[in-house]
């Protein structure tokens, strides 16, 4: 009878202990998160000339190349979690325009013109209880010291932008 009431009691810990893990998730991607409490996960890359596509970096890490000296001419910046939010972004082509609105990972951009300014804004059809801002190291001059709120121009329009950081707060 002991053996049974410990097997029973074994098999009960370990379905409560994987629940537990589908609800909070294993990780990048796992779990919905979209609970009012639930901070969403974002991720984005930085495109260049030289190495093209960078690898993902996820919120406030950078992207692009923090230490060097090659220039951005392409980004994607999209949400991991959080389904009823959406990002849109644009650039700002180094002796050119701004590009159109990018959303959820797509690229904004034109492979081979330096990016001189981003701008990135968050939307939500559950109100503004998220935002996002962002910061970047610009040549010449070193990462900005701020994070931006969202809507605000990165860059000066004018300097190539080198690495950037995307974070929710």
């Amino acid at each position: 009878m002991d053996k049974i009431k410990i097997f029973v009691l074994t098999i009960g810990i370990m379905l409560f202990s994987i629940s537990s893990c589908f609800a909070w998730g294993f990780g990048w991607g796992w779990g919905d998160l979209d609970d009012i409490g639930d901070r969403p996960l974002i991720q984005y890359y930085a495109h260049t000339l030289e190495k093209g596509w960078s690898d993902r970096a996820n919120d406030g890490e950078a992207a692009g190349d923090p230490y060097g000296t090659q220039t951005i001419d392409a980004i994607r910046v999209q949400f991991l979690t959080g389904r009823n939010m959406y990002v849109m972004y644009r650039v700002h082509v180094q002796n050119g325009e701004w590009t159109g609105w990018g959303m959820n990972g797509s690229t904004a951009g034109i492979y081979g013109k330096p990016i001189d300014g981003i701008q990135i804004s968050l939307g939500s059809w559950r109100g503004d209880i998220w935002s996002v801002s962002y910061k970047g190291r610009i040549k010449g001059q070193g990462w900005s010291k701020e994070w931006l709120p969202e809507g605000e121009i990165l860059g000066n329009l004018k300097d190539p932008i080198l690495s950037f950081r995307v974070r929710v707060n």
